[in-house]
């Protein structure tokens, strides 16, 4: 029976029959399960380019990838499951990857809709990297990679984007509806409400389904800008006039019409409420999980503008680091995107109050399949700017730092 929340019955097909071709054989001999090469298929081959100078460990670690002593900051690598080609050596891989430096591999955990302008993904199989009866896996990944990072010393992430799923059927109803001021009427969105009850349960679903995979640990991504109308949907109009006793005017709350006086004391409610909403969203899921596996690590990234810029944080991105904080988060990961990155950094460790709870996703100094720069160069770099506490997330040059 076709599951009920792929887009199109004809994309089940394709996975089935994708499935059932790459399965078995590869899985015997260490790959990854077949799929397209891609314009970085070369990875593999230039994490060679990544060793260090020491000689390999007789043996594996004992210890646990996730419980790494406290003089051992996390490197991690960013990956796109798209990116890794069918031929590719798991084990070989990994073990190149340790011996590089690097502690921590995050893959993506399902596709997601690109910005607009970016790479179009339209030929790209849509669905999950790991299996679950509540949607369409294009391959397990996590299944064929887990094992052997653990062997090497890795700890495995899977990196979620919450709002922008693009195997989800349009057709359930969960993609938000929000109010544009200029029409004075409600229009559809690319992005699943994160309001929506049925659509947080069926959250709450899948990353139990993801976190039973074996991963280590889970990434909230950050969402690209949507603004301060992203929960202007009818489950967040309704939710705000539960806690506020009235029922918005959207004209007002999202920024247009009124005066003055009135229409900013109805914005910053709204806006306060939206940022706060979101992030008790987000804390449950990570609950939710953690009563299950309680030893899994959650990982919440923020932009760097409700860093720097609290007030733009707010408007643009409904983030509020103190707020995040509050949820207990193992750390909070943040893109180093801007000249004023160090301060930055400083900043957010002043925040957190402890240097290993800071993730920075930075891009790697060179492109995968050149040799213009072993990343274990820009590692030790790194490493020294930000007094070496902080954890790295590398990703390849040009790859888009959202899902």
């Amino acid at each position: 029976m076709p599951c009920p929340i792929v887009r199109h019955g004809t994309l089940v097909l394709f996975g089935v029959l994708l499935l059932s071709a790459c399965v078995g054989p590869d899985r015997r001999n260490g790959a990854l399960p077949r799929t397209e090469p891609a314009t970085v298929a070369a990875i593999s081959v230039q994490a060679k380019t990544l060793r260090t100078q020491q000689p390999t460990p007789s043996r594996l670690p004992d210890v646990s990838p996730t419980d790494r002593p406290r003089s051992v900051p996390v490197t991690g690598l960013l990956v796109d499951p798209g990116q890794l080609p069918a031929s590719l050596d798991v084990e070989s891989w990994c073990r190149d990857l340790a011996q590089s430096g690097v502690t921590t591999v995050v893959l993506e955990a399902w596709t997601t809709r690109p910005a607009a302008g970016a790479e179009s993904h339209a030929m790209r199989p849509m669905g999950l990297y790991f299996p679950s009866s509540l949607g369409p896996m294009v391959r397990d990944v996590f299944g064929a990679l887990i094992p052997a990072a653990h062997r090497h010393g890795l700890a495995v992430y899977a990196s979620v984007g919450l709002r922008r799923p693009d195997w989800l059927d349009a057709g359930l109803g969960w993609f938000s509806q929000i109010y544009d001021p200029r029409r004075q009427a409600f229009r559809a969105t690319d992005h699943v409400d994160l309001f929506h009850p049925v659509y947080q349960e069926f959250l709450g679903g899948l990353l139990k389904d993801l976190a039973g995979s074996g991963v280590d640990g889970l990434v909230f991504r950050a969402d690209r800008t949507i603004g301060p109308s992203a929960g202007a949907t009818a489950f967040g109009l309704r939710g705000f006039e539960r806690d506020f006793g009235f029922r918005p005017d959207p004209i007002k709350l999202l920024g247009t019409g009124g005066g003055e006086d009135e229409r900013a004391s109805e914005f910053w409610q709204w806006v306060g409420w939206e940022t706060r909403e979101s992030q008790h969203v987000l804390n449950r899921l990570a609950s939710g999980i953690k009563v299950q596996w309680p030893n899994l690590k959650v990982i919440l990234e923020v932009h760097h503008e409700a860093i720097v810029a609290p007030v733009q944080g707010l408007t643009r991105h409904g983030e509020d680091v103190l707020e995040a904080i509050r949820g207990g988060y193992a750390a909070l990961m943040v893109a180093d995107l801007t000249s004023g990155g160090e301060r930055m950094i400083t900043r957010m460790k002043e925040l957190v109050g402890a240097p290993e709870r800071v993730w920075v996703l930075r891009p790697l100094a060179w492109r995968i399949g050149t040799q213009s720069e072993a990343p274990s160069v820009t590692i030790v770099r790194d490493r020294d700017a930000y007094l070496g506490e902080v954890g790295l997330i590398y990703y390849a040059a040009g790859r888009p730092t959202l899902p």
